[in-house]
């Protein structure tokens, strides 16, 4: 082989290599050119994934907060509605439920409000107030079920001594109270109780009296 033939072979090499490199930046340069793409569109749906979560937490914070206003309103009108005009009885509290985050979930606090103070309802003064709080809570709670759930709510509440800790005094008003849920909020109330004055207002009234193993059931006009 003579030196022109070799050179020859070598420049042929040579081409070939750098054909190769050519064809390897070509290829590196459309996987690059398609990671730029996938990285623009990971980038789009990260800003729409970030998007879609604001506006979760938006409605969420929205959420709540009607809940709050919700059953704070519903519980404080019913405390609101057995005041009575009595010294020595102290008036009702306000109903207050606040929504927090503790140790990375919610939580809902209940509380009444006495004045500038807020504290735990069974820590708070007597005379049933807690009673009526909880009675109006749950109707507050089937009022919501009606609001956001896809199914029928039936209104219809059956209790089983619900105001067994009311002061007499209040009782009458408890009554006025129940005919106010009855007739603004459409409820039919079925109340199995000891205290007299609850009833006072009730539509329907039964008198039930056990002598033994057997109940006598009459109805009182």
């Amino acid at each position: 082989m003579n030196m022109i033939e070799s050179i020859t072979d070598q420049v042929s090499e040579m081409r070939s290599a750098v054909n190769d490199i050519i064809f390897e930046k070509t290829l590196l340069e459309s996987q690059l050119k398609s990671q730029n793409y996938d990285k623009k569109e990971t980038e789009k749906d990260l800003d729409g994934a970030k998007g879609a979560q604001e506006i979760l937490m938006f409605v969420a914070r929205e959420t709540q907060s009607n809940i709050e206003a919700h059953l704070s309103r519903v519980v404080t009108m019913a405390l609101s509605a057995v005041e009575v005009e009595d010294e020595n009885v102290p008036k009702p509290p306000e109903f207050i439920v606040k929504m927090v985050e503790r140790r990375g979930s919610t939580e809902c606090d209940l509380l009444f409000k006495e004045g500038d103070r807020e504290q735990n309802p069974l820590e708070c003064s007597g005379y049933g107030y807690v009673d009526i709080a909880d009675y109006s809570l749950r109707v507050a709670y089937a009022l919501l079920e009606e609001e956001y759930c896809s199914y029928e709510v039936r209104k219809t509440l059956i209790s089983d001594e619900p105001f067994r800790n009311c002061d007499p005094k209040l009782q009458y008003k408890v009554s006025e109270m129940l005919q106010m849920i009855s007739n603004d909020l459409g409820f039919q109330q079925i109340i199995v109780s000891h205290a007299k004055g609850v009833n006072i207002d009730a539509d329907v009234t039964f008198h039930v009296v056990k002598n033994g193993k057997i109940s006598k059931v009459s109805r009182i006009e």
